[in-house]
């Protein structure tokens, strides 16, 4: 659409070896330095905290709303 190229399966093949490639290089490299005796450690997994942007605009994060959904419910008599 408009000339704009969204995905290229040729690109995305050479992507996926470069990664495969950095992956292989990235093993060996840690194999080696096991093998020369270098401390290892376990891997710790990390969390990642994925917001959309409805969580931080619409308050869901400072509890906003429930302030506001109270404040308007203390005016109705």
């Amino acid at each position: 659409m408009d000339g704009i190229v969204y995905f290229d399966r040729a690109r995305d093949l050479e992507l996926r070896s470069r990664i495969a490639a950095e992956r292989n290089r990235l093993i060996s490299k840690m194999t080696g330095e096991k093998k020369k005796g270098a401390p290892t450690q376990r891997a710790v997994p990390s969390r990642e905290e994925i917001y959309h942007c409805e969580d931080l605009q619409a308050g869901h994060q400072h509890h906003i709303l429930n302030d506001v959904e109270d404040h308007d419910h203390t005016n109705i008599q």
